[in-house]
């Protein structure tokens, strides 16, 4: 009798019967691993998606989805802002619009519209000058990665500054002004009505050393991963 292959190679005639089992066992494991993985891209996908393509309401903007793949020049793809935020996600988006629309994501709709508003024609025709994207990062930065009980007031200084001020029942209060994604000047009270101290007495200083101030302070709370 001929021998089969795996007689031919092993030597026992048996093999073939005994290597089957964990055969599929090995292919069960694969496939469950794979399905967690496909099922991972499927949820960012997912997200992207409905990111840039979805109204407020949830449902489909057609007309954006169709003019995005028929259009002769594409639209501008948007990252996905995570919270808390990538700074390099937050570096990549192109416009104050890009912004009102990861505010929208996060769920902050009031200060999309504030933003939105400061931006306008009907703001800036007055002489008042448009927010500085830079600025809009830093506190998209602040505002994805920390929590606070404070309501929210936004303004611009007259060189397109972000001001951004923070009020409480209490005696705290926080006023930062956003020169760029990375720097800030910040006044603060914490609620036994003292002024926060920033690290050697400065008011200007890297976005995170006033936020580790004020979140030493208790005007802040760092925001849990989602």
């Amino acid at each position: 009798m001929r021998a089969g292959f795996w007689e031919f190679i092993s030597g026992d005639r048996e093999l073939y019967a005994r290597i089957v089992e964990p055969l599929g066992y090995n292919a069960k494991q694969r496939n469950s691993d794979f399905a967690k993985q496909y099922g991972a891209v499927v949820n960012r996908f997912t997200q992207e998606f409905m990111a840039q393509f979805s109204a407020d309401t949830g449902t489909i903007n057609w007309n954006k989805l169709v003019q995005y793949s028929s259009a002769t020049t594409p639209l501008v793809t948007l990252p996905l802002v995570t919270l808390p935020p990538a700074k390099r996600a937050v570096n990549r988006l192109p416009a104050i619009r890009s912004v009102c629309d990861v505010l929208r994501q996060w769920g902050y709709h009031a200060l999309a519209e504030r933003v939105e508003y400061l931006s306008s024609d009907a703001v800036t025709a007055s002489g008042n000058p448009l927010p500085d994207l830079g600025s809009l990062k830093g506190f998209l930065m602040v505002l994805g990665t920390y929590q606070s009980d404070g309501s929210v007031a936004m303004s611009t200084a007259p060189d397109g500054m972000l001001v951004v001020e923070w009020s409480f029942a209490d005696n705290r209060s926080a006023t930062l002004a956003f020169l760029d994604v990375d720097y800030g000047t910040v006044i603060a009270t914490d609620a036994d009505g003292n002024a926060v101290p920033i690290r050697n007495g400065a008011t200007r200083a890297r976005r995170q050393v006033i936020a580790d101030a004020l979140l030493e302070h208790n005007l802040f709370i760092i925001r849990p991963s989602r």
